[in-house]
């Protein structure tokens, strides 16, 4: 009989400083302990129910981060458990074949360990976006393993199909499950770069969708856009975040398409001799669009909210929970796109000779 559970040594004085927590392995009357690097206060733990003591999933920052120790220890105790297992299967083995093979496998060899490893690297690169992925496609993976982290050896042919599968049956689009499997693979093959793995030969991921499924297109027409552009003056005189969504949408449109992401930031130090020359954030190339008259009076509209920003949009648009250090009032922006950099694009900038109506860049 094997046992295996979470113990908590408090630290020697302090409500703020964080405890020892170790895994004690008992084993034919023997016992060792694994000693894990988990920040938890005492505060955080249950000595009784010897489990974390876990805030509502809306809590932010520590809140988050006593959620991924949970996760984390679930998955040491998930491995410990296939350990034990495999040792049965075997035959007789002691307490000290236990813990030297759960040192053997490391910390890095599970599935959610793994991304996170990754996408910490990645945040340090500026990378978010990637980060927020191979995290995203790791949980979701994880939630369709009833919660329980995996070894990303585990990962072959059988296991994607059920979860591709998983996907399918609770709704979910094929591009949004090519979305979980594409970064799924992408962290599969880094594993293997990194000798954590070997890859199989068959290639586990050849038989689930990787593709990109042609949707189909909603994009507005003529008489869509003309609409818009007139529907100002039928809005009701309150509705201020409805004129506002409207100006913000008929700018993106004027500009070329401009993302939503990309007009939140966009600063005045961005537009030069009458042309937009910014930084897309999802690919990081410089777009280069003309300024015109319809844009003009968009940003006028805005100009006296933004007096002392550096932006040419208020700071309280949705996309942004605080503004970011470089873009606070008092400091210097980003740096500006290089000469030379700039990109016109052959896109052609009739955009249906829309005319945008002159009371778009009113102010009252």
């Amino acid at each position: 009989m094997t046992s295996y559970r979470f113990h908590y040594h408090p630290p020697v004085s302090g409500t703020a400083a964080t405890g020892g927590l170790f895994i004690r392995i008992i084993h034919a009357r023997k016992y060792r302990d694994i000693k894990r690097n988990y920040p938890v206060r005492p505060g955080d733990w249950d000595n009784s129910a010897r489990r974390l003591l876990l805030p509502d999933t809306a809590s932010g920052g520590r809140g988050e981060q006593l959620r991924q120790i949970d996760a984390s220890m679930r998955a040491d105790l998930s491995r410990l458990e296939s350990i034990v297992k495999t040792l049965s299967e075997a035959g007789p083995y002691t307490v000290g074949d236990i813990t030297r093979a759960f040192h053997e496998t490391g910390n890095g060899d599970t599935v959610l360990s793994f991304a996170r490893e990754v996408a910490n690297q990645l945040e340090q690169e500026g990378r978010e976006r990637t980060a927020r992925a191979y995290r995203s496609a790791a949980r979701s993976l994880i939630r369709f393993n009833g919660g329980r982290d995996l070894p990303l050896g585990d990962i072959c042919e059988l296991k994607l199909r059920s979860y591709e599968r998983w996907l399918l049956d609770k709704g979910l689009q094929m591009n949004t499950v090519s979305f979980y499997m594409r970064n799924l693979r992408a962290l599969y093959y880094r594993a293997a770069a990194a000798k954590l793995i070997t890859p199989a030969e068959n290639k586990p991921f050849k038989s689930v969708y990787t593709g990109v499924y042609e949707t189909r297109r909603r994009s507005l027409n003529r008489q869509d856009i003309n609409a818009l552009a007139e529907l100002e003056r039928k809005l009701p005189a309150g509705s201020k975040s409805l004129r506002n969504a409207l100006f913000y949408f008929m700018f993106a449109y004027h500009a070329r398409g401009m993302s939503f992401i990309d007009l939140a930031y966009l600063k005045k130090s961005d537009i030069r001799d009458g042309t937009i020359i910014y930084k897309r954030k999802k690919t990081g190339s410089y777009l280069e669009v003309k300024i015109t008259r319809p844009m003009k009076k968009i940003i006028g509209r805005f100009r006296a909210v933004t007096k002392v920003s550096p932006l040419c949009f208020p700071y309280n648009l949705p996309v942004r929970r605080r503004p970011p250090p470089a873009l606070r009032i008092g400091t210097e922006p980003p740096e500006q796109a290089p000469e030379g950099t700039g990109r016109t694009g052959g896109h052609r900038q009739e955009y249906l000779h829309t005319r945008c109506p002159s009371h778009m860049g009113h102010t009252g």
